[in-house]
């Protein structure tokens, strides 16, 4: 009977279970997007920005931001440097920012994003700056790609931070180029390709969102689209498939989330010309052009996933288009997201959402935009948020707890090994590296900023920390401007037996031989060479500059100048620069110096001021130091102390061992008088 029963209940359950519908995540977007009015899914491919509000940084809510994301269903939120102030503080702010949109008429919550590339474009001032992607590939070392995507998306995803608008991918094939550089991996496709896939993998491990950026390619251009319109005249569709687009090829293979379209024009694919605002003509930007997003990146590419502008605030677009013109023709041409399609920042700015929002339905209307193509982008969206668990989003998923990870020693360990891994020697006469200190040498420390000063000491005070060095080892560091003169570089290098001096040149005009950021690296390796002294370079930005030193005894390149907080000179809680520390440490033989050059190091023309096709390194070129220690991540002293405690510590520590002598000896004899009184009273 038993049995019978049982048959007839699972016979039953079995009926009722064929007439259970079963609620995919396609149908639930397309539940969502079905009871959306045509405005509410224009505001949902937009990501806006509060990076101020009212002329103060947008560090919290407030009524504004918060109405304005209750009445409106954006797609997402942009963060920069001015809304991550702190971990609870970004945390609270990325929570506010989702409960708000949830009071939204559809509850879609946010995809909130930043540019976390790592090196010189680091938007958390918490947590672990990374080194930056040249550095990266300096390692000769994919795993250290995903490792440094791995940490970058658990800091983020700790802070409830979603997406990631990284890696960059553009090939740093133009050594003139002024915008990409430390940015790029390297001048080599494959390289790019292999290095942007590995740190996709590591970013996409923890459930962030990354985006590859700028297609088709940001790395042979001359002009920088922040300040302008760059055009690659030379390349057609054949020649951008066997080198800017190989990485995204890659990338699409590997099941890339988002790809972002960069503002550069490639008349050779896209010979289009579009009116500006002023009335004159200009050739059309990828991010603009219908085949460069739908023929190209969708159809030839055979990507199906969201893409995303660059920002349109950007002076390429601004200054060119109308606010109007310039989202119509991003959604013409197939992006699903608008990145910053406006600038609103203050109470009075509020209105212009409602404005553009108006218009652009108008445009729909008159038949200017497709309403299936907005329709094909929102799902896009909207799957895309199912696909990463952002439509089922809940605060809980995000506890305090897990903000231990951002900026966690395990982290920084990490940092630092890839850090490590990336400094290349170029020139070791003499044998001069690893520096071995006597206990009569005194080093001098040039550098160019004050930022800098701070993560050179950090890397000298590791080195004695760890016994690296020994405590009475001298050194100072002095800034270098363009009004340091011969007199006093002279007077300076008299007193030391080594000099170190970070050269850091970013642009081309750095390079010329008059400017100071070149003149005084060059006269110090010359005043160095003639007097005898060691010399010895550290470049620290991009490393085109290691041909203009000849009589430099010693170079490395360590891929990153991005300093640190003056006041932090011990053990830093901000994000920092890692790279000088690296360098440092380095240098004084605590790591092996294995790393490769990522580029070619061309030539640089002092006539033209521009760099040449005569190659003096070769990319993957690098000389092998062996450390002078067993090699571990270099601990510091966890104390915080002020800069002037910091400084009288730097004077002190050298003769810590002779005062503890002291204190030892005058403890004893006055143990032993106390002894001899006692049995004289007795």
């Amino acid at each position: 009977m038993r049995i019978k029963k049982m048959g007839m209940f699972l016979v039953s359950l079995m009926m009722l279970a064929s007439n259970v519908t079963v609620v995919s995540a396609a149908s639930s977007v397309d539940t969502i997007i079905s009871k959306m009015t045509l405005k509410q899914k224009l505001a949902q491919m937009m990501v806006v920005d509060f990076r101020t509000w009212n002329n103060k940084n947008f560090t919290e809510m407030n009524t504004d931001v918060s109405s304005l994301l209750s009445q409106y269903d954006f797609g997402g939120v942009i963060l920069f440097g001015e809304n991550i102030q702190g971990k609870e503080q970004t945390l609270k702010l990325t929570k506010d920012l989702q409960a708000a949109a949830l009071k939204s008429t559809n509850k879609i919550p946010l995809i909130i994003g930043t540019d976390q590339e790592g090196g010189i474009v680091n938007r958390l001032k918490i947590g672990c700056a990374m080194p930056g992607n040249m550095a990266t590939a300096a390692t000769n070392d994919p795993q250290k790609a995903t490792a440094a995507g791995k940490v970058m998306g658990e800091e983020l995803k700790a802070l409830g931070i979603n997406t990631d608008f990284a890696p960059v991918v553009d090939i740093n094939n133009n050594a003139n180029n002024p915008v990409i550089g430390l940015r790029s991996f390297s001048d080599d496709a494959k390289t790019v390709a292999k290095y942007g896939t590995a740190m996709i993998k590591g970013i996409d491990s923890t459930g962030v969102i990354a985006s590859v950026k700028h297609f088709p390619g940001h790395g042979d251009t001359a002009t920088d689209s922040h300040s302008g319109l760059p055009i690659v005249t030379n390349k057609g569709l054949q020649s951008l498939m066997q080198s800017e687009l190989l990485p995204y090829q890659e990338a699409i293979k590997n099941g890339v989330d988002m790809v972002m379209t960069g503002h550069i024009c490639y008349p050779s694919i896209d010979p289009y010309k579009i009116i500006t605002k002023k009335g004159t003509y200009i050739n059309t930007p990828a991010s603009l052009s219908k085949t460069m997003v739908n023929v190209v990146l969708r159809q030839r590419l055979g990507y199906q996933g969201v893409v995303a502008t660059d920002a349109l605030n950007m002076s390429a677009i601004s200054e060119n288009l109308s606010e109007l013109n310039a989202a119509t023709k991003a959604i013409n041409a197939g992006n699903d997201l608008l990145v910053m399609p406006m600038e609103v920042h203050t109470t009075k700015d509020m209105s212009k959402f409602a404005t553009l929002l108006n218009e652009l339905e108008s445009e729909v209307n008159r038949k200017l935009i497709d309403v299936a193509t907005i329709d094909a982008s929102v799902k896009r969206i909207l799957t895309l948020k199912e696909k990463k668990k952002i439509l089922n989003y809940a605060a809980s998923q995000y506890p305090a707890s897990a903000l231990k990870q951002v900026g966690s020693d395990a982290h920084h360990n990490i940092e630092a090994e890839i850090t490590n891994k990336a400094v290349t020697c170029l020139k070791n006469e003499g044998n001069v590296l690893p520096i071995k200190l006597s206990k009569n040498d005194h080093v001098l420390f040039l550098t160019p900023y004050d930022n800098e000063i701070p993560a050179i000491k950090l890397g000298m005070r590791r080195l004695t920390a760890n016994k690296v060095i020994a405590l009475e080892s001298h050194y100072e560091v002095m800034r270098y401007s363009a009004q340091t003169s011969e007199s006093e570089l002279s007077q300076k290098i008299a007193k030391a037996s080594i000099v170190i001096c970070n050269s850091e040149i970013v642009t081309n005009t750095q390079m010329n031989a008059s400017n100071y950021a070149t003149r005084v690296p060059a006269l110090a390796m010359k005043i160095a060479a003639a007097a005898k002294k060691k010399g010895i370079i550290m470049s620290i930005a991009k490393p085109y500059d290691v041909a203009s030193y000849k009589e430099a005894q010693g170079m490395i390149a360590v891929y990153g100048n991005a300093g640190m907080d003056p006041t932090e000179a011990l053990k830093p809680e901000k994000a920092y620069g890692p790279n000088i520390v690296a360098g440092v440490e380095c240098l004084f033989g605590a790591h092996t110096i294995q790393g490769v050059l990522p580029v070619n190091v061309p030539a640089f023309n002092q006539t033209t001021s521009r760099f040449s096709d005569t190659i003096v390194y070769k990319r993957g070129y690098g000389l092998k130091i062996k450390a002078l220690v067993k090699e571990q991540p270099l601990q510091e002293e966890s104390k915080q102390v002020t800069p002037a405690q910091a400084h009288l510590i730097q004077i002190a520590e050298g003769k810590q061992n002779k005062i503890l002598f002291a204190l030892v000896a005058i403890t004893a004899v006055v143990g032993l008088l106390v002894v001899l009184l006692i049995v004289k009273l007795v």
